[in-house]
């Protein structure tokens, strides 16, 4: 991506710090970021590059576990159903019969796939906040305080971090999302075209993605990478609350 004659940008430096070219699903997560820039297009949002929704991403991605960080010091767990699309939450307990609490420290983050998301037919406008304004009208039952507080991180982080200012929450929101559809859609077209029962890649470190064909049929999982229960039990805050 890069050459002795490329100044990388903060978003670029960003990428490649997270998916090196060395990376075994560099390849997926460059088709990933293909797909869902082309995707987003349709918000009138043009991020120019494929590396650029990847990072976005995982820098809102990485606002929900900070965020997950501060409220596992008074709250045991946690869940926020995101557009009908991902649930994400913590716990802190494991009175279950599978418990692992050496290998789990005090604290577990889990992803679940939801699938109830809304059709969206994009309305006839060329702005971006009233496209991501129907959107959310489409796809969020409530905006809840937690998600409005990660939003306001997630719009200082991206600033940050990638060197450039989304400031609508609905935006981010509505931008996660699009590219979490295109790591499913990706996700189940690599299985079909496989022809196999499973396929999976990690992605960027944060979590393992999988699509399986059941009897049912199709079954979306994910399982959050060591990376990310360290990164969340970093400070030791995670067992604040026992001792």
């Amino acid at each position: 991506m890069a050459n002795k004659d490329h100044e990388m940008t903060l978003c670029e430096q960003y990428f490649v710090a997270n998916v090196p070219s060395d990376d075994e699903f560099r390849p997926d997560i460059d088709q990933i970021g293909e797909m869902a820039e082309r995707e987003l297009r349709k918000f009138h949002i043009k991020l120019g590059f494929s590396y650029v929704p990847i990072a976005f991403y995982c820098v809102v991605w990485d606002t929900i576990l900070e965020y997950f960080k501060e409220l596992q010091k008074t709250k045991e767990s946690f869940c926020i159903n995101i557009a009908n699309r991902l649930e994400m939450g913590f716990t802190t307990s494991f009175d279950g019969e599978d418990s692992d609490l050496e290998k789990l420290g005090n604290f577990m983050i889990y992803m679940k796939n939801v699938d109830h998301a809304s059709i969206f037919d994009v309305p006839d406008s060329d702005k971006t906040v009233e496209i991501c304004n129907e959107w959310a009208v489409k796809n969020i039952d409530t905006i809840v305080k937690e998600v409005e507080e990660i939003t306001k991180r997630a719009s200082q982080n991206i600033s940050k971090k990638l060197g450039f200012h989304v400031t609508d929450p609905t935006v981010i929101l509505a931008m996660f999302c699009t590219i979490h559809d295109k790591i499913l859609d990706y996700l189940k077209l690599k299985r079909e075209e496989a022809d196999v029962f499973e396929v999976s890649i990690i992605f960027c470190g944060r979590f393992e993605a999988y699509a399986r064909l059941l009897d049912e049929g199709l079954e979306i999982s994910f399982k959050p990478c060591v990376f990310a229960k360290g990164f969340i039990k970093e400070d030791g805050t995670a067992t604040a609350k026992y001792e």
